[in-house]
């Protein structure tokens, strides 16, 4: 299927509305479609397209009538090659290196507890089959979603605070 460039407007469910550049985004009987829509790119990701389809599948997940979801590339030639290189070309050695160190201290304030189970989720991902991965993927979410560390940043979301998250 050869799809064209369109910029479309999407009321998320969740009140927000954002003007999509990069991905169509579409809802139709319990399927949600997600074409990532950069054909002269070969699909590839860059900062926009990661962002739209960040807020599409959020909303996909807010959404109690979608049942399933498809991801597809436009053009018929690559689903999605990779992260948009010309992008990542545009940064100095040093400047990678800045926002590299910026990513890191982003996940260094998150929960140890959760970024523990989610480096095993991933391990386990990697060398199991796909329905193990998943299985342990969701067994990780429900002892996260019972530890103390959910009600300490849901509290510090609601209070507009860092959360200070003790690892249980």
């Amino acid at each position: 299927m050869n799809l064209t460039t369109c910029v479309v407007t999407i009321n998320f469910n969740y009140g927000g509305v954002m003007d999509l550049e990069n991905i169509i985004y579409e809802k139709d009987d319990g399927i949600a479609r997600i074409i990532i829509n950069r054909p002269a790119k070969r699909n590839a990701l860059n900062r926009v397209t990661r962002l739209e389809m960040a807020s599409a599948l959020e909303d996909t997940r807010m959404d109690s009538s979608v049942k399933a979801l498809v991801i597809s590339g436009a053009g018929g030639k690559s689903f999605i090659s990779g992260s948009d290189l010309t992008e990542l070309s545009t940064f100095t050695p040093l400047e990678l290196e800045e926002v590299v160190i910026s990513m890191a201290r982003s996940i260094a304030e998150k929960s140890s507890l959760a970024l523990k189970w989610a480096k095993k989720s991933i391990n386990t991902g990697q060398e199991t089959t796909l329905s193990m991965g998943l299985a342990y993927e969701a067994l990780a979410e429900c002892l996260l979603f019972s530890g103390k560390d959910r009600e300490e940043g849901m509290k510090a979301f609601f209070e507009k605070r860092k959360p200070h998250f003790e690892g249980k």
